[in-house]
């Protein structure tokens, strides 16, 4: 299945996802506006997404992207782990909701 969803940050910015997903994230991208350093920080949320049950929810989402972002050492200006890990979850259930 696929999902995507764009939310507008408070302030301007927007993040958009895009997931494919069975039980399981198999894929995600995440894209915006938002400004991320280093940038390579992206991929390492993505990797750490894979593999993930769906239904963990944004609670679960949020920690494994809030991790990677402190292991990183990386820096997120214009959206948070909590704004990123929503979307995901909204693309999901936007995409079960449309399959």
């Amino acid at each position: 299945m696929h999902g995507k969803c764009k939310i507008k940050v408070p302030g301007g910015k927007m993040v958009s996802v895009k997931v494919d997903y069975g039980k399981k994230i198999e894929r995600v991208s995440i894209l915006g506006d938002f400004f991320l350093h280093p940038e390579s920080a992206i991929n390492k949320i993505e990797e750490r997404l894979k593999g993930i049950d769906t239904e963990s929810g944004k609670n679960a989402f949020e920690m494994i992207i809030a991790n990677a972002l402190k292991e990183e050492k990386a820096s997120l200006i214009g959206a948070d782990a909590g704004i990123i890990s929503s979307a995901i979850e909204k693309a999901i259930n936007d995409g079960m909701a449309s399959d």
